[in-house]
């Protein structure tokens, strides 16, 4: 306590003696600068460096700036203990090993500083997420800075751990501007709260900043799956899809690969991947409300089942339509295709081949009932946009052949417009099951 007295008599007594002649410019052979130089013992952190050399600066200025280079020269080792007993005191982690002071109208003080040991030497984070957010992300959080932790050592390894007093505050804002300057995690903002040790912790609350995802919908589609099937898919990964919610939406775009390899992840895992042989391509749409659109295509299996009425359409209305095929090679469908018609009744059966071409699918196959070769044509504009084309749909002569364009509006409703190439046009509402 007595020691604490007696540097701060002498800062105090200091500051006095020359606060007057700061206020006008030194004579000739007076004081007019000091410029410190610290040598260290071993590396830190510049902030820390420039913490150091700041305060050096400050209280020789206090001492010296004025004095004439006689006076300063009488007092230089009284100043030299003063200061030394100062640093000391003030800078916790550090020893004065040696202090040297060049009296002159630019004084110069050499200092060599020994930073304490232990120092930072490891890292670890922990993660405080907010409420509402799926834990998965505190393992992405982590293991993502995890994979930077050199980075972010490398900023603060060297700080004495007995300095923590005052270099708690400098550790914390280089940790900030790491985190500002690498924006890692758009959307977020982290606040960091630093414990030195030698394996320092850095927790760190997360909030949000903009527009986050409040409800996410599926919307599974299929060319060779039945809508059925298809709802057992829709119901699961909507129960997955809520790790996305609470994401901020800059965020969700910036990872969106991460957040389709889970999706991936679990799917296969669902026992429908094997059974069926699926593949998948997802593509999310972020929003507040977000759609991710996933199309199952099997590689085994082809079948569906339709129930189509025509709109002011006497002839083949209604049409409950059946379709059963597998796969002999990758891309290469053999199937049977069934219609039965109520009114007036009539069933047809037919066999035939088909093959895909990226959005496309070309088929043909023979009406053994009617007697008819027939041929399927279908172009995939989207998910939800088909142009189709059939030819000797019907023994009609007039009504053979048929385009048509589908819109799907549900996963188990769609819209034709229908056209059969001579005079009719009309619209055609399917039931998919």
């Amino acid at each position: 306590m007595g020691r604490r007295l007696t540097i701060c008599i002498l800062s105090l007594a200091f500051a006095l003696a020359f606060a007057v002649s700061a206020f006008a410019a030194p004579p000739a052979g007076t004081v007019s600068s000091t410029d410190v130089q610290i040598e260290l013992a071993s590396p830190v952190p510049a902030p820390v460096l420039a913490r150091i050399k700041s305060a050096a600066e400050t209280v020789a200025s206090r001492a010296l700036a004025g004095k004439t280079i006689g006076e300063a020269e009488a007092v230089e080792a009284s100043l030299a203990q003063a200061m030394e007993m100062i640093f000391n005191e003030t800078l916790s982690g550090f020893s004065v090993e040696a202090l040297d002071i060049e009296i002159a109208e630019k004084t110069v003080v050499r200092m060599k500083l020994l930073p304490f040991q232990p120092a930072i030497k490891r890292v670890k984070f922990e993660i405080r997420r907010p409420a509402g957010l799926a834990p998965y992300w505190n393992d992405f959080f982590e293991n993502r800075l995890d994979s930077a932790r050199g980075e972010i050592l490398s900023l603060i390894s060297g700080v004495p751990v007995s300095s923590s007093r005052w270099t708690t505050e400098i550790a914390t804002s280089i940790v900030s501007g790491w985190l500002e300057e690498k924006n890692r995690f758009p959307g977020f903002a982290f606040t960091p709260t630093v414990t030195i040790g030698e394996q320092t912790l850095i927790a760190l609350d997360i909030r949000t900043l903009s527009d986050t995802i409040s409800f996410v919908f599926v919307k599974p589609r299929s060319t060779t799956m039945p809508s059925l099937l298809l709802d057992r898919l829709k119901f699961d990964l909507a129960a997955h899809s809520e790790f996305i919610v609470g994401l901020p939406i800059v965020f969700a775009e910036r990872y969106e690969r991460e957040i389709v390899d889970y999706f991936f992840s679990y799917l296969a895992t669902n026992s429908q991947t094997d059974k069926f042989g699926l593949r998948y391509d997802i593509k999310p749409t972020f929003g507040k409300n977000t759609v991710i659109r996933t199309l199952a295509e099997s590689e085994k299996y082809s079948a569906f089942a339709r129930a189509k009425v025509s709109v002011d359409r006497e002839q083949r209305n209604p049409d409950i339509e059946g379709h059963f095929g597998f796969f002999a090679g990758p891309k290469t469908e053999l199937f049977l295709e069934s219609n039965f018609l109520p009114g007036p009744l009539d069933i047809q059966m037919s066999a035939g081949a088909g093959r895909r071409f990226g959005n496309f699918y070309a088929a043909g196959g023979w009406n053994f009932v009617d007697d008819l070769g027939r041929a399927w044509l279908d172009w995939f504009i989207t998910e939800d946009i088909i142009i189709s084309y059939e030819k000797n749909v019907s023994d009609i002569i007039d009504e053979r052949n048929e385009g048509s364009v589908k819109f799907k509006a549900h996963d188990y409703f769609s819209f034709d417009v229908v056209t059969d190439f001579n005079t009719k046009v009309w619209l055609r509402i399917v039931a998919n099951l």
